[in-house]
């Protein structure tokens, strides 16, 4: 994955990006992993808000609107709380907490899915 947006042409570390494409998916998340990787990413899409209910690790949330961009990033994110999304929010990508600044993510660069 690599930031496609103007600016300073940062690009993000190879990480493995996970799929939450439909319903159930989705609603499941990231609840059937123990801790995820530093280097593995979760893309709910569609998605408007987020649990980690019943979460086992904290999390790092990103926040984006339908071009990618990121709209927000909401981090360390605990087991057992909701995010609600800012406006315009049409997908998230969570990867393990105090490592979405470290992916390269950060607000208003353009995250280039267009592989996924």
């Amino acid at each position: 994955m690599q930031n496609s947006s103007e600016g300073d042409g940062h690009n993000f570390d190879e990480f493995t990006l996970l799929v939450a494409d439909n319903w159930i998916n989705r609603l499941i998340g990231l609840l059937r992993y123990n801790k995820i990787d530093q280097n593995t990413a979760l893309w709910l899409t569609p998605c408007a808000s987020i649990h980690t209910m019943w979460m086992r690790f904290s999390i790092d949330v990103i926040f984006l609107d339908k071009s990618h961009k990121v709209l927000k990033i909401s981090e360390n994110v605990r087991p057992f709380l909701f995010r609600v999304a800012p406006p315009n929010t049409c997908s998230v990508i969570e990867v393990a907490a105090h490592n979405a600044k470290r992916l390269g993510f950060n607000v208003n660069k353009v995250v280039n899915l267009q592989q996924y």
